[in-house]
């Protein structure tokens, strides 16, 4: 991005609708206003964002919650690319996206419904387009879908730190694609380098989402946190709707991959040793230690269970 941030004003006035190889789109004239310079240097981003539980009100809470983030970086120019076709219920939620927060914002969000398992979608054509309108772009689409288009923002030379790209985890499965870089191709390191430039919006299932305040929602919001570059690794290829709370809840208690926190330990208690050093590495707390509590079970494996407790 040049050094002021701003990309020039569309001059066209109407409404157009182009079709390119399976994908659909729709522009608008869109104003970009100075950018923050915070765009050029991802460190100062979260890298995560709680986007709240599902249900009925989760539409009002992402609409709410990105609203907030964009004004803070004083970015009103959104792009939307949503995954149409193999749910129309997603058309119905990112239209709903679109209007709340173009209604926020005060302007019109680039609306692009793409087919990410049809080989005849153009992805390198969505990202020129959105190039074209905006440098802010959200998705709404399943992980396979993502993946293209991420690598299409690579070619595109999208992926430099000039552009922002949020990404909403609406669903993992092993079928419609995971969230997850590697797919052990010959373009996964190309991957691997376009997903360090993402934000995502994480949204736990409401019996599964900790009470603020709570040890397992500080350890929770302090791993999203921090982990930055990091995030990607914890996303296994074939794992269905796993919600990230590594390190706070059941069955995570590493800083690099998902593992068992159940596991034989040994006489030096070594296991636990490994975790206690893993979650006080990455979640320095003021006047606060992370600590494990342990369970051990009648076949010999021990629970690794995170808590905090005052220094």
């Amino acid at each position: 991005m040049s050094g002021n941030g701003e990309k020039p004003a569309l001059q066209s006035s109407l409404q157009t609708k182009r079709t390119a190889m399976g994908t659909r789109v729709l522009t608008w004239p869109l104003g970009f206003e100075n950018s923050s310079s915070d765009i050029e240097n991802k460190i100062k981003w979260p890298t995560r964002l709680e986007s709240g539980t599902g249900g009925k009100s989760s539409i009002a809470r992402f609409v709410k919650m990105f609203t907030g983030f964009l004004r803070h970086f004083k970015w009103t120019t959104v792009g939307l690319v949503c995954d149409v076709k193999r749910n129309p219920v997603i058309r119905t939620i990112c239209q709903a996206i679109r209007g709340g927060l173009g209604s926020s914002l005060h302007t019109n969000i680039t609306m692009m419904e793409v087919d990410g398992f049809s080989s005849d979608s153009n992805f390198t054509f969505v990202m020129e387009e959105l190039n074209r309108q905006t440098r802010v772009i959200l998705y709404w689409v399943f992980g396979g879908t993502f993946r293209k288009c991420m690598l299409a923002a690579k070619d595109a030379n999208m992926t430099e730190g000039n552009h922002v790209h949020l990404l909403n985890i609406m669903l993992r499965h092993p079928v419609f694609g995971n969230y997850f870089w590697k797919y052990g191709d010959t373009q996964d390191e190309l991957a691997r380098i376009a997903y360090s430039t993402v934000i995502i919006a994480e949204r736990d299932a409401g019996d599964d989402f900790p009470l603020p305040g709570t040890d397992r929602y500080i350890l929770r919001e302090g791993w999203r946190n921090v982990s930055r570059d990091k995030f990607n690794t914890t996303y296994g290829p074939d794992v269905v709707n796993f919600h990230l709370t590594a390190a706070y809840a059941d069955d995570n208690c590493t800083s690099g991959e998902r593992v068992p926190a159940s596991k034989p330990v040994g006489p030096t208690g070594g296991w636990r040793q490994h975790c206690q050093e893993a979650v006080q590495s990455y979640f320095p707390l003021e006047n606060r230690k992370v600590w494990l509590r342990s369970v051990r079970f009648a076949n010999g494996l021990e629970l690794c269970d995170p808590a905090i407790r005052s220094v």
